[in-house]
């Protein structure tokens, strides 16, 4: 019996839903790389809070996780809207 070729899931009419790859956009990798960030900003500050016993931290540790995660968010809201738009074109 021969082999039967295997399916093509990516779908090579150029249609973005069946599209390879991650899904993400430029702004939901932007969400993801400032959520990250802003997480390990804030634990590095706890521990060096901690090993120093509660002594001024780098400010800007601080001030960068206040804009990141907000940043993050805004970037998660944009790509769901693009998502969504995507969405209604196809």
């Amino acid at each position: 019996m021969p082999a039967t070729p295997p399916l093509d899931h990516q779908g090579s009419s150029g249609d973005p839903m069946n599209a390879g790859g991650s899904g993400l956009n430029v702004f939901g990798w932007a969400a993801v790389f400032l959520a990250v960030t802003s997480c390990a900003a804030i634990l590095i500050m706890l521990v060096l809070k901690w090993v120093t016993g509660g002594e001024e931290v780098w400010p800007w540790f601080t001030r960068y996780a206040y804009f990141a995660f907000p940043g993050s968010v805004v970037c998660l809201l944009l790509s769901l809207v693009l998502t969504l738009a995507q969405r209604r074109r196809a």
